[in-house]
């Protein structure tokens, strides 16, 4: 299947989504939105992801909406509603994939952009990517988890700072909010983030999925339910060959070759 707004690759487990529209720095149009979607659709249907990678080509992550094209796609009123909804669908998708999803980001991130990454399990960055919520400065108002994720991230004073100054700091200026996980020289970025990502394709398949469904289950009970939740996931985990085989290599000394089972 051929893309023009994205570019997506999958090799030895690791699927990866390039937003290619560095001209517009990858603003996020109706087009792309059909591409992002078509390739949620193989990487669903792909039993060997075992990781999902979203970055950028240029100078940008993604500066988040094509505004330009919503003036040109009719009244304001009725695209953004359109757009509102189909972004947030596909979002939502990425959200809930069972695989680990990291945000490489490589440059510009804003508005739309910025909860596109926040779907992410994990966030990089370029050292020097100016990171923001945006969306005052033209407007409007997030649509896709600005205003709703983004201070359960960071907390509410970082959160509201962004919100509502509509500033984009460095993502050295971001490094110690809880925003991301690692930030990265400019020079190395690509590098840095090819190594953490093979690093995490490493692991058990099966593991990280567990790992991340418990994740999100325990956030939203006490803890004695959390810890539950652990205990009814090590027993099934127990019985896969998954974590036969660590055990097996950890004996031995070697390099476990996890299949995913």
């Amino acid at each position: 299947m051929s893309f023009s707004c994205i570019e997506y690759t999958s090799r030895a487990g690791i699927a990866r989504i390039t937003l290619a529209r560095p001209e517009a720095l990858n603003a996020i149009s109706f087009g792309m939105l059909d591409e992002l979607e078509q390739a949620l659709d193989q990487i669903e249907a792909d039993e060997t992801v075992r990781l999902l990678v979203l970055t950028g080509r240029g100078r940008g992550f993604c500066a988040g909406a094509d505004l330009k094209g919503f003036a040109q796609d009719g009244p304001a009123e009725r695209t953004s509603a359109s757009f509102v909804a189909r972004i947030q669908a596909m979002m939502s998708r990425v959200r809930v994939l069972p695989i680990p999803v990291v945000a490489g980001l490589n440059g510009i991130t804003m508005a739309g952009g910025l909860e596109l990454a926040l779907c992410a399990d994990i966030i990089v960055a370029a050292e020097s990517a100016k990171i923001g919520d945006c969306h005052v400065n033209f407007g409007v108002i997030p649509g896709a988890g600005g205003a709703a994720i983004l201070p359960r991230i960071v907390g509410p004073v970082v959160g509201k700072y962004l919100l509502f100054t509509g500033e984009a700091p460095t993502a050295r200026a971001l490094e110690h909010t809880g925003l991301l996980a690692k930030v990265f020289s400019d020079e190395t970025f690509e590098a840095d983030l090819a190594a953490l990502v093979a690093r995490i394709a490493e692991k058990s398949p099966l593991g990280l999925k567990i790992i991340k469904r418990i994740i999100a289950e325990a956030a939203l009970l006490p803890i004695d339910e959390g810890l539950k939740i652990e205990v009814e996931a090590n027993a099934i985990y127990a019985r896969s060959e998954d974590m036969r085989e660590g055990l097996a290599a950890f004996a031995a000394k070697r390099q476990p070759a996890f299949v995913g089972r």
